[in-house]
């Protein structure tokens, strides 16, 4: 089983982005559930309210970019160290481009869980996976590519100390491609 994890992870890790490879969701919607006892994940909770659903009672799609963002900072917020000082100030984080995989509706009324990792990193960027799951069951997945700048709005260098506090929920490449 955890070479089976392994490999999946290790095609989606390196493959093109999630919304085009059905196979990879495919995967990882049969590995949502073991996945996070194997892997260190930020989690997010929030309950499906009406401003977040269509008049049919569902999550709007729009909503889903809204909700990960709120994942994604309060990630930074709890994680990473001065993230509240220094974010907007010293450097910004750009979203580069985001995909999302719509698998099964979530309903007014439900709790939805967002598990965040990392499954990449290089010297100005890093690729946020975001796993929506209700009562686990995995419903939607998310995916940015966030690049570090400067005030300026210019790429640059990740510092090492940030970088260390996203690789804490990183899934390490070289472990799967062994």
């Amino acid at each position: 089983m955890k070479n089976a994890i392994k490999k999946t992870l290790a095609a989606f890790i390196q493959s093109q982005p999630i919304s085009k490879n059905k196979r990879i969701v495919r995967s990882l919607v049969n590995l949502s559930k073991i996945l996070s006892d194997n892997f260190k994940f930020f989690e997010y909770k929030t309950t499906v309210t009406f401003h977040l659903t269509t008049q049919e009672q569902n999550v709007n799609h729009a909503k889903f970019a809204e909700l990960f963002g709120i994942a994604r900072e309060k990630f930074g917020l709890e994680t990473i160290p001065n993230f509240k000082e220094d974010v907007g100030k010293k450097y910004l984080l750009k979203t580069r481009h985001a995909n999302y995989v719509y698998l099964k509706d979530f309903c007014f009324g439900e709790t939805m869980h967002i598990k965040l990792f990392v499954s990449e990193i290089d010297d100005i960027s890093f690729t946020l996976i975001g796993l929506f799951i209700s009562s686990g069951i995995l419903k939607t997945i998310g995916e940015q590519k966030i690049i570090y700048a400067n005030i300026n709005n210019e790429p640059e260098r990740i510092p090492s100390s940030f970088k260390s506090m996203i690789e804490s929920i990183c899934i390490p490449i070289d472990k799967f491609l062994k």
